[in-house]
């Protein structure tokens, strides 16, 4: 049987499972070069930063 998410917001409750309780933050960074446009990666990056590279990518 489903269960209703505390809080009511799927998002915030796992973000918060991962993130350090005390300065919410992410435990663990990291970069990824993707062979994207940012307009492309932007709506999909969260909390995350997008920077082009280059002006086709």
């Amino acid at each position: 049987m489903p269960r209703v998410v505390p809080g009511g917001d799927v998002d915030a409750f796992v973000s918060a499972r991962f993130r350090g309780p005390a300065t919410n933050e992410w435990p663990c960074r990291g970069t990824v070069l993707l062979h994207a446009p940012a307009r492309d990666v932007l709506p999909s990056a969260g909390d995350g930063t997008v920077t082009a590279v280059d002006d086709e990518l």
